[in-house]
């Protein structure tokens, strides 16, 4: 059996536990119009939809479930790093408090904080760190490929760890403002931070992805591509559950296209188009005069910006979606032979 979408071609037969992680990146890397800076809960699970339905009747599926319990499917695991950290106004499981216990820098490992202007990521650079989205990714795939050792899984991830934490993770790491962001200099200008030392001086601020440009005055720009776009798709596709969304998009994009790239390298790679992304997610944004603000939890002092946004921004910004899937196409494609490595649990 053969699944064809664009930009990948994927072999159902060669599945395995691993190969579910080709599935969940394919789907929050190919940037179907939107989804790709989709990452509020709607968004993880319609990406999570879309793997339970091409998994579905498969050995697979049957192989992805015995990390699964009883009642679960990707679509509802994929908020589960979410849950963990309280977002979901339900008490936490068991399984989440000793997670949380034993991860005490989980909030680190949704997003990085690379300069937008930036090409690349580079572990070690500014607003990178060892706790950063694409670390945390590399391992869960290291994980899920066997490789459990002091190195390469440091924090310690069980197999279904790794797999709740993936299906969330290659979807925040595709959010744009997750991995490029804005530092301000004194003259409330947009700039690169060049060394730590700017930083600590505060001669030049972070504005934590986005969260301290705001839109207006109840939404953040990274609020903003949280939520907006997801709800913009779904309501041009006339969907109203991520079902029902991750149904139209596999229908919308059955073309026979296949790119390469090897997987290991895969978050570092989703990072460097994330970066592409956040360049014009930036792009022809008026920065106006700071204002001071407090944190509502840690009662930190902060600054924050208001942005004169162009009217078109939101248009603009879900055209970059459909272009970005030529990209898609050259970077991604599932392995035919796993490249000799033993890939199972």
């Amino acid at each position: 059996m053969q699944i064809v979408m664009k930009g990948v071609r994927i072999g159902m037969s060669l599945i395995n536990p691993f190969r579910l992680l080709i599935l969940i990146g394919m789907m929050s890397s190919v940037p179907l119009p939107g989804l790709v800076y989709a990452w509020g809960a709607a968004g993880h699970q319609t990406v999570g939809a879309i793997v339970d339905q091409l998994l579905a009747g498969s050995h697979a599926e049957q192989q992805v479930r015995k990390l699964l319990h009883t009642g679960e499917t990707l679509e509802k695991v994929s908020i589960w790093a979410d849950c963990a950290k309280g977002y979901c106004h339900a008490p936490l499981s068991e399984e989440m408090q000793t997670f949380v216990k034993e991860n005490p820098h989980r909030h680190e490992y949704h997003y990085t904080d690379i300069p937008f202007q930036k090409m690349e990521y580079e572990t070690g650079a500014i607003g990178t760190d060892r706790n950063d989205v694409v670390q945390i990714l590399r391992q869960c795939i290291n994980v899920l490929r066997g490789e459990d050792t002091p190195p390469t899984n440091p924090h310690h991830f069980t197999p279904r760890i790794a797999l709740l934490l993936l299906a969330h993770f290659v979807g925040d790491v595709h959010q744009p403002l997750h991995v490029g962001n804005a530092y301000v200099n004194k003259d409330d200008h947009m700039t690169v931070s060049r060394s730590q030392k700017q930083l600590d001086s505060q001669e030049i601020h972070s504005t934590r992805g986005g969260n301290y440009l705001l839109m207006n005055k109840s939404q953040s720009l990274h609020g903003w591509w949280d939520t907006a776009v997801v709800e913009r798709v779904m309501h041009h596709a006339h969907a109203t559950t991520p079902q029902e969304l991750a149904t139209d998009l596999l229908q919308a994009y059955p073309d026979d296209e296949t790119g390469s790239a090897y997987v290991t390298d895969w978050p570092i790679r989703w990072a460097h188009d994330a970066l592409r992304y956040a360049k014009s997610a930036h792009a022809h944004l008026e920065v106006g005069p700071r204002a001071a603000a407090q944190d509502t939890k840690t009662r930190a002092q902060h600054f924050v910006w208001s942005l004169t946004v162009p009217a078109t921004y939101g248009e603009d910004m879900k055209i970059i979606g459909e272009r970005a899937l030529v990209r898609a196409a050259v970077i991604l494609q599932e392995p035919t032979d796993g490249g000799g490595h033993n890939y199972g649990l």
